[in-house]
């Protein structure tokens, strides 16, 4: 149960990281042009701390040993994998976008 409920913690993190990281900049153009950079940099700093909480609870169930089947602890392997690889990218483009609205 315990196993159940941290993997749906670490999914909403990582979909959520996604999300910001992705739709920094339309969400920052709400808050109009005094507070455009201010908000764009802030969505992109919580995005990238919410990979590394996803990173590291993955991480954390991986050394634990909480995780008796093999079969499970390579999905998680995997997945812990994928969610580098996808954070990675997402947070270069974040950071690109910013570094472009910076000017």
């Amino acid at each position: 149960m315990k196993f159940k409920k941290n993997f749906i913690i670490i999914l909403f993190t990582f979909l959520f990281a996604i999300l910001l990281g992705v739709y920094a900049q339309k969400i920052a153009s709400f808050f109009g042009d005094n507070l455009y950079m201010i908000v764009l940099v802030i969505t992109t700093i919580i995005s990238i701390g919410l990979f590394a909480v996803a990173i590291v609870l993955e991480f954390m169930i991986l050394i634990s040993g909480e995780i008796k089947s093999r079969v499970f602890s390579m999905i998680l392997t995997v997945v812990l994998l994928i969610t580098i690889i996808i954070g990675l990218y997402v947070s270069w483009w974040s950071l690109f976008i910013m570094a472009m609205s910076f000017g």
